[in-house]
């Protein structure tokens, strides 16, 4: 920046180059009353006129321009230093610090050479100054800034969304375990499992095969069962021992369906109907009594069995009393002997000689031995006690 050119003393200065020596030494010139400061001589006032009108008010306005600038650039870099400073001072969790310190020294570097070199601007206006670029530095701290934003903005993303990111983690860390870590060991229980399934489904077949054989076989049994089974023998021993206890009006047949009983009288017609109540429980009994040496099935088949008999005897005369006590005495026999499938005897009475008659044995005059027990029940008030007798003495 230099004086006004078609001014006469523009000739010299340019010639010279000292613009800015000139522009110095006004200041001498008027504090001196227009005397030269150098060689001391009075100047006329065409010189004065001459250096004032080169240093006219458009060189005055741009020396006002240089000195804003030299202003602003301190105010603006002081500014952003600042910033930079408290961006350190209180660092993200993801900011590379250190490398952002390295990146401030030199841009402090780059800030103090341009301020010498506009302070030297200011004082030789005329001298051409190039101040150093802090664009490089500044896109590398911003750069370095934004990734640390960035990488805060997931950060916080991840924490607001911590369920998610967790079962996130958790999958990837088991992914890893399966894939990396257990992968061996998982692809020999694969090939273990898979030879101990097709064992399984073999042995299930087999099982099915069996299951379906025995199924087969089962029903064979039961019609070669069905077959062999009849109920003619129970109906002639029935019909001898009514006979034999003087009960010739009415008998047992085999019924139409040929697996059941039916009960008739001589001509052929039913007598169910018109039975007494001694009749109706002598036949009961004695169906009773054949049942629990058989089968109530097709198949013939029994099992161990435990025989209640509640009162028996109800509305029987004397004689049958009798018959119905040897009939129990000689079930009574088969269990204390092992033979058959009943195991225990329970009988119920109020018959006092019923039960002196059924609990009589010749051998052991009245059953005093260990396989039979005797209780009585009497009732006082409203309840019922039960009372063990070591014989069948009342």
């Amino acid at each position: 920046m230099i004086g006004k050119e078609d001014v006469d003393i523009a000739a010299m200065i340019k010639k010279l180059g000292n613009s800015d020596w000139v522009r110095e030494g006004r200041f001498y010139y008027d504090e001196n009353e227009t005397v030269c400061p150098f060689c001391q001589q009075n100047t006329t006032d065409a010189f004065a006129l001459s250096l004032n009108r080169y240093f006219d008010e458009a060189f005055q306005e741009e020396s006002r321009s240089i000195d804003d600038l030299y202003i602003n650039y301190m105010d603006d870099s002081a500014r952003l230093q600042r910033q930079i400073a408290l961006v350190i001072a209180i660092p993200c969790k993801f900011l590379d610090v250190e490398k952002l310190k390295i990146e401030k020294e030199l841009l402090d570097i780059r800030v103090i050479i341009n301020l010498q070199r506009l302070t030297l601007k200011k004082k030789e206006p005329s001298q051409v100054v190039e101040l150093q670029s802090i664009s490089d530095v500044v896109l590398t701290i911003r750069a370095l800034i934004d990734a640390a934003n960035a990488l805060n903005s997931e950060h916080n993303k991840m924490v607001e969304n911590l369920g998610h990111e967790r079962s996130n983690l958790t999958a990837q860390v088991w992914k890893y375990i399966l894939e990396e870590e257990l992968k061996i060991d998982l692809l020999d229980y694969d090939s273990k499992r898979n030879g101990l399934n097709k064992a399984i489904a073999d042995v299930t077949l087999q099982i099915e095969s069996a299951t379906i054989s025995q199924r087969v076989k089962v029903a064979e049994i039961r019609a070669l069962e069905k077959s062999t089974t009849s109920i003619q023998p129970t109906i002639d021993e029935i019909n001898e021992l009514l006979i034999s206890v003087g009960f010739e009006c009415f008998s047992l047949a085999m019924a139409y369906n040929r697996t059941g009983y039916k009960l008739i009288r001589r001509d052929g017609s039913d007598a169910k109907e018109t039975l007494s109540e001694g009749e109706s429980s002598l036949v009961s009994l004695l169906y009773f009594f054949h049942l629990l040496k058989g089968s109530n099935t097709e198949s013939g088949m029994t099992m161990d069995r435990v025989a209640v008999f509640d009162d028996p005897v109800s509305s029987l005369d004397r004689e049958l009393l009798l018959i119905v006590s040897s009939l129990i005495k000689g079930l009574y026999e088969e269990v204390q002997s092992g033979f058959g499938n009943i195991k225990q005897l329970f009988i119920f009475t109020h018959n006092l000689f019923f039960y002196k008659e059924v609990t009589f044995n010749p051998d052991h005059l009245h059953f005093g031995n260990n396989d039979s027990t005797y209780w009585i029940v009497k009732k006082a008030g409203l309840e019922s006690k039960i009372q063990k007798r070591s014989s069948n003495h009342l």
